[in-house]
């Protein structure tokens, strides 16, 4: 062992009892006090230099006491007076009497003051006459001054015994025993600073240590034995402990173990040297057990010694739970700390939700009373928890099996939310995905010039290459990190990128993966994956676009309701204090840009809002549609500072609005019962608005609707009743007039220019939309066939019967007239082929579904026309076969016979729905005998098919020409086009007036031959 070691304070080399720790009971103010105790410690000065420099010390404080605002006394005057008395210049009664007069006597720090200076002159005098002065005469007049000014209380006698040497205040009997006084002090400076706590009973000689740090400092793989060797040879000639060996070979593999240290050559040499692996673990305990806490003082573990340890455990020489009762905290200890923080940040996100916050006072986190109120918790709860930084570098070494062994100890997220875990978590997904990510995810030009990734050893942690170790290696620690894969970006956007590749994967090889389908195990792990850890942390991120955008390229290859139910989970904050905290912070920025959204503020809060969608679209759209259901006055600005959203905010827009229209709670119906709510209206024309002006994907939306229509909810009508009127520009007629009624008879570019307001140039790419939306979903037909069962069944499926009757009539009044608008829709809209293809025959109608006749021959109208007009030409290119024309002409029949050729078309159409309807007309108007063929004709035919609307043809002509002539010789490019369509409109209308005074003309022609027969 080394030679003999005592403990010694560094600040006080004299040994001297400082005041903090003496019992003495008061402490030195000046340099003579300084003097004094080196006196005592036996450096007794031996020459007059060392007075002159107390001297000037003294001189040097008299100068800075005086120039403070304290009343203090002049050490330097007292030492003259003192000298004076010495000499006999002055009586030793005059000398107490100027001393009590330099004194406030009710000032108490005056008075202390006093006695620090006087013990200060009578120090410096008594070292001055030891040095200087032989004089025994002065000697004795000194120490009859002393005794004096100690009987005038002026020299109090703890101050005397702690200023004055050992040898004066023995001579005027200030202490009974001048021996076992300065016995007794000796004793205690001993026993406080030169307790002796290491003996060297082995008789070790230091110089072994060094040569043995030095031998151990060249160790590498070349000379491993040598070095062994050399190891044991030290030991036995400088008598060196082997246990202390083996504790500095610890210490020089911890400080190898990070860099570019060869661990596995210490592994080695360890074990060659000492195989007692009992010994070696009782080591690794002792230093975890040094670094705990002792009388609240903090250790930090150096990381090398962390990990040290993890290489210890992660090649099995030592097991996880070898070290488990020695890592700080214990678990209850970070459960407990772990649900505080989670009250706290539901408590938050709570309070950020509410109406008005700021109003309460400020309180201290839990984070900051744990500081305040016990610091060592604190410390390993949050600065140096000894499980969490073992984890971090087991993660470091790729041991990911021990690393969740030990988080798995801990609350969910408590090891990984720390930086310094997930930051390594991070680093080893970025690691095994790298080949197959060059491969998927980057041209093959770029990958070939970017170099691969390998941030472990390939030999310990081996990359993967397909996607069946994709899913069995990569996945469980991606599902285990959760959130905070958004410590590292690029690793988020690689495994986005990945995910993409994955899910549109296509075998082109035998025995290759299968391609997914939602079936899959490995489909399933995808959606968990992306629920539980990509989307949670694109929500930590800080609004990063190109992010948001990887994200869409990967969800939207789903189908609409499992984007939905991704979008339900990334709207559950969970248990996670982190993600409670941020979705407060989000809901606080929110209402900030909402309160300050105006038409001045528009753009700068639009830019905000969308910078919010870019990570957490669902929590801000939430929150902006409860404002909006309470403020109708919000949706214009809302929907035009919609247009910084991301294509992943504006999909989980349309889920929102579906979310908050679903939900059981709220009453659709006012507070009078007489209205719709204003709510529900509200939402209704923002949805119609929004799925206008953006490209979103809203086939979910009108699948809302078929489904509440299809239970018979008409409240939910007013949805479908908007967003008709808003994407196509046909208006639910609700004001008639006559003109509108004339407007009405003619065809549909009639319609569309007089009887609605709305003109088709501003709706022609929405109403194609809607087609495309209606065509996709299937539900064209569907929601006509709900609408009509619901008007038909309107006043006798009321489940509430307080519903008053009024409401009832505004809601069968309003389903006539989206049944209406949407059926003209239909028909304007839809091609004939499709039309036909997604409509039941008439019979279905009205046998399988239930429709009156009214809604059965409105909806098989178009088709009915549509045979008949086919078998027209059909009859006409017959009879034109059989006229006999010269070579160069064109056969044409004469207007009496095509009037006959289309009476024998619409026979052959409507003869056979005659007979098909004649038992339903027998069964269900027993009481009157209607004539079928009549009963079919009444429905089929309408105004349209009877009479032209000639005034109401001329008026609009007249109308259109006028605005032609008016802007006639305007160059402005606006007006030119203005003047084109009207002159289209002009054209059009013309030959749809000529085509419906035939068309008239023949279904006259018909009716006649239909009456005489």
């Amino acid at each position: 062992m080394h030679a003999q070691k005592y403990t010694h304070n560094a600040q006080n080399p004299c040994g001297i009892l400082p005041a903090d720790d003496t019992p003495l009971p008061h402490r030195p103010h000046s340099h003579i006090a300084k003097a004094q105790r080196a006196d005592s410690c036996g450096h007794r000065p031996t020459t007059r230099a060392v007075v002159c420099t107390q001297l000037t010390n003294v001189r040097a404080e008299h100068e800075f006491v005086k120039s403070t605002t304290v009343i203090m006394i002049d050490t330097i005057q007292l030492y003259d007076l003192i000298q004076q008395a010495i000499k006999d210049e002055l009586p030793v009664e005059e000398l107490v009497s100027k001393l009590n007069e330099s004194c406030d006597p009710s000032s108490g720090e005056d008075r202390n003051e006093l006695f620090d200076s006087i013990a200060d002159a009578l120090a410096l005098s008594d070292i001055e006459n030891n040095i200087c002065d032989k004089d025994l005469k002065s000697r004795e007049k000194l120490l009859g001054i002393i005794k004096t000014l100690n009987v005038a209380q002026l020299l109090p006698l703890d101050i005397a015994q702690e200023r004055l040497d050992v040898e004066t205040i023995g001579q005027v009997n200030l202490i009974p025993d001048k021996k076992q006084f300065s016995t007794s002090y000796v004793r205690l400076r001993t026993k406080l600073y030169f307790t002796q706590t290491k003996f060297n009973l082995l008789r070790e000689q230091n110089g072994g240590y060094a040569k043995l740090i030095t031998e151990l400092f060249r160790l590498d793989p070349s000379n491993s034995e040598e070095v062994l060797a050399n190891v044991v040879e030290i030991i036995g000639h400088y008598r060196v402990d082997p246990n202390r060996v083996l504790d500095l070979i610890l210490d020089i593999f911890q400080h190898n173990a990070i860099g570019t240290g060869q661990p596995d050559i210490f592994i080695e040499f360890i074990n060659s040297f000492y195989d007692d692996k009992a010994k070696l673990l009782d080591l690794l305990q002792l230093r975890l057990s040094f670094y705990a806490s002792k009388n609240n003082e903090l250790f930090h573990i150096p990381i090398t010694f962390y990990r040290m340890l993890a290489i210890f455990i992660h090649k099995r020489i030592f097991e996880l739970d070898d070290f488990q009762a020695f890592l700080h905290p214990d678990d209850a200890k970070v459960l407990e700390y772990h649900k505080k923080l989670v009250g706290e940040a539901k408590l938050l996100s709570r309070k950020y939700a509410m109406a008005v916050v700021g109003d309460e006072k400020p309180t201290k986190s839990v984070i900051e009373t744990l500081k305040e109120t016990s610091p060592v918790d604190y410390h390993y709860l949050e600065v140096d928890n000894h499980k969490v930084n073992l984890c971090a570098h087991l993660i470091d070494l790729g041991d990911w099996q021990q690393a969740m062994e030990l988080a798995r100890s801990l609350p969910e997220y408590h090891c990984l939310s720390n930086q310094r875990v997930a930051r390594s978590t991070c680093a080893l997904i970025n690691h095994l995905i790298d080949p197959i990510y060059r491969e998927c995810a980057l041209p093959k030009p770029l990958s070939s010039r970017i170099k691969p990734i390998c941030l472990f050893d390939t030999t310990r942690v081996p990359q993967i290459t397909t996607i069946q170790d994709l899913d069995l290696e990569v996945f469980p620690i991606v599902l285990a990190l959760g959130p905070f894969l958004s410590h590292d970006v690029l690793t988020l956007t690689k495994m986005v990128r990945v995910l993409k590749h994955v899910l549109l994967y296509k075998p082109s090889e035998e025995g290759a993966l299968d391609a997914l389908t939602a079936e899959n195990a490995l489909y399933l792990r995808i959606l968990d994956v992306i629920s539980c850890s990509i989307l949670p942390s694109i929500s930590l991120t800080c609004a990063n676009s190109s992010l948001a955008r990887e994200a869409w390229q990967l969800i939207k290859n789903f189908k609409p309701h499992i984007r939905y139910r991704l979008y339900y989970d990334w709207r559950d904050e969970g248990s996670n204090p982190i993600a409670l905290r941020n979705k407060g912070q989000i809901l606080l920025k929110a209402k900030h840009h909402m309160k300050r959204l105006s038409k001045e503020s528009l753009r700068q809060c639009a830019r905000h809002i969308g910078k919010m969608c870019y990570s957490n679209p669902v929590i801000t759209l939430n929150y902006i549609l409860i404002q909006i259901q309470s403020y109708d006055n919000l949706i214009t600005m809302v929907v035009d500072a919609l247009r910084f959203l991301p294509p992943i905010a504006l999909d989980s827009m349309i889920y929102c609005i579906i979310e908050a229209l679903s939900d059981p709670h709220k009453n659709k119906k006012s507070n009078d019962g007489l209205a719709l709510a204003q709510w529900l209206t509200n939402l209704s024309t923002f949805a119609s608005s929004v799925i206008f002006r953006y490209k979103v994907e809203f086939t979910t939306y009108l699948e809302y609707i078929s489904n509440q229509l299809r239970v018979g909810n008409s409240l939910d009508l007013v949805l479908l009743a908007d967003l008709i009127e808003k994407m196509t520009g046909i208006e639910a007629i609700q004001a008639i007039t006559d003109d509108r009624i004339e407007a009405l008879m003619g065809g549909d570019v009639l319609r569309t220019e007089g009887a609605y307001f709305n003109q088709v140039k501003n709706t022609r790419k929405s109403s194609a939309r809607l087609r495309e939306a209606l065509i996709v979903s299937r539900l064209a037909m569907p929601l006509c066939i709900y609408m009509a069962q619901l008007r038909d069944r309107l006043f006798f499926n009321q489940h509430d019967t307080t519903t008053p009757l009024k409401l009832v009539g505004k809601l069968y009044d309003q389903c006539q007239e989206t049944f209406v608008q949407y059926g003209v829709f239909l028909s304007m809209n839809l091609s004939i082929d499709d039309y036909i293809n997604f409509l039941p025959s008439l019979e279905k109608l009205m046998i399988e579904h239930k429709l009156d006749p009214d809604t059965a021959f409105f909806l098989a109208r178009p088709m009915i026309f549509h045979r008949i007009r086919s078998k027209f030409h059909e009859l006409k290119s017959v009879a034109e076969k059989d006229i006999t024309v010269e070579e160069g002409e064109a056969p044409e029949l004469s207007p009496q016979t095509k009037g006959i050729k289309f009476v024998e078309a619409a026979r052959h159409v409507l003869d056979p729905l005659a007979d098909t309807i004649q038992p339903l007309l027998a069964e269900k108007y027993t009481s009157c005998n209607l004539n079928p063929k009549l009963f079919v004709i009444f429905w089929t035919l309408s105004m349209s098919d009877i009479d032209v609307p000639l005034r109401c043809y001329e008026r609009e002509i007249a109308r259109l020409s006028q605005v032609v002539n008016e802007i006639q010789g305007e160059e402005d490019q606006k007006k030119r086009k203005e003047r084109d369509r009207c002159g289209i409109l002009v054209e059009k209308l013309k030959q749809e007036l000529s085509e419906q005074q035939e068309h008239t003309k023949y279904m006259r022609m018909y009716l006649e031959s239909e009456k005489n027969n």
